[in-house]
């Protein structure tokens, strides 16, 4: 069986621009009502660190924005969870040090990568989030436990030795957020990162393709409405953004070069989303395993229910695919971590 896990980034943008109510809010609920259309569930990856820094500033948002972003957001993370949905930890280290004045948010280091930080400073970032999200997702179900972590700033590359070390020092055995195409051919769709301590990578399902391929009509779309949306949202930041030469022959290479591209259900049109299921059905063995396939969106890109709605149409009507969550593959398939 091919098990789709769709898997939800929960954020503003990295850089602190965007509105929780226009980047998070709002869309989140568009897109729970198209999955909750056809019963399936969805999981939430819920930004931790992000979220603590909102209600840490939250008087100064409140004064400045009109409304608590904590508390909105608080509440439709335990909506989302009580309807039936999976919720796990999210994590982009440059909110651990952000600071909020002038009604703008001041991230120091906006590209801040696991890579560069000791054991020790991602141990504290992993506990507070984890602790947090218990702490959230207690209120309606106290056996809740956080059993998975995305972190970022990786290049979609599994997590280093550190965080790998981090997350185990916290209880948490499950990381996903690589490409396929970047772990090991696997016959199983996910890959072993540390096997005495048993933690893995679910990764997110990829292809290698051209780089040309990056420029589609739905890709470039959801780009420009993107960062257009966050350039009219009521928040700023203090980033700079800084001009790059246009090389014509970087160019060419960018466009020849094979890269992964992942299954995203907001870059990626209906007809795609499909051919990448399809061409993960003749990837992996799944008459005899149980395969997981995670796909991935963010909120702040969400712009096209039509496509979604037309693959979701084809994809559960093919007897060889169910729509699962990350909780419940890992009780129910990995019961074993």
């Amino acid at each position: 069986m091919l098990n789709i896990i769709v898997t939800i980034d929960y954020e503003i943008f990295g850089d602190g621009t965007g509105d929780p109510r226009q980047h998070m809010i709002g869309p989140l609920d568009r897109i729970l009502s198209i999955f909750e259309r056809y019963s399936i569930p969805i999981t939430l990856m819920f930004e931790a660190s992000e979220y603590i820094k909102f209600a840490q500033f939250d008087r100064k948002i409140r004064r400045d924005k009109g409304y608590s972003w904590a508390k909105e957001i608080k509440e439709q993370v335990l909506s989302t969870y009580e309807r039936g949905h999976d919720v796990q930890l999210h994590i982009h280290p440059q909110w651990h040090d952000a600071h909020y004045r002038d009604g703008r948010w001041i991230i120091p280091r906006p590209n801040l990568s696991p890579r560069a930080l000791p054991v020790e400073s991602l141990e504290v970032m992993i506990r507070e989030g984890k602790q947090r999200l218990e702490q959230l997702i207690g209120s309606s179900n106290k056996a809740y436990s956080c059993a998975v972590l995305r972190l970022t700033n990786l290049d979609w590359q599994q997590p280093p030795p550190q965080a790998v070390e981090a997350m185990f020092n916290c209880n948490i055995k499950v990381h996903s957020l690589s490409a396929s195409s970047y772990g090991p051919p696997t016959p199983q769709g996910f890959w072993v990162l540390d096997e005495d301590r048993n933690i893995i990578e679910l990764p997110i399902y990829s292809r290698l393709l051209r780089g040309y391929r990056l420029f589609t009509t739905r890709r470039i779309l959801t780009g420009l409405q993107s960062r257009f949306s966050a350039m009219r949202s009521i928040a700023g930041s203090t980033r700079q953004k800084r001009k790059r030469p246009v090389h014509l022959l970087g160019t060419f290479n960018i466009l020849a070069k094979r890269y992964p591209i992942k299954w995203d259900m907001c870059k990626l049109s209906h007809r795609e989303l499909l051919n990448f299921l399809l061409s993960a059905a003749k990837s992996y063995d799944f008459e005899s395993r149980e395969i997981p396939l995670i796909m991935i969106g963010h909120t702040k890109d969400f712009f096209n229910p039509r496509g979604l709605k037309q693959f979701l149409d084809k994809a559960r009507l093919i007897d060889f695919v169910k729509f699962t969550t990350l909780a419940e593959f890992l009780n129910e398939r990995l019961f074993y971590i």
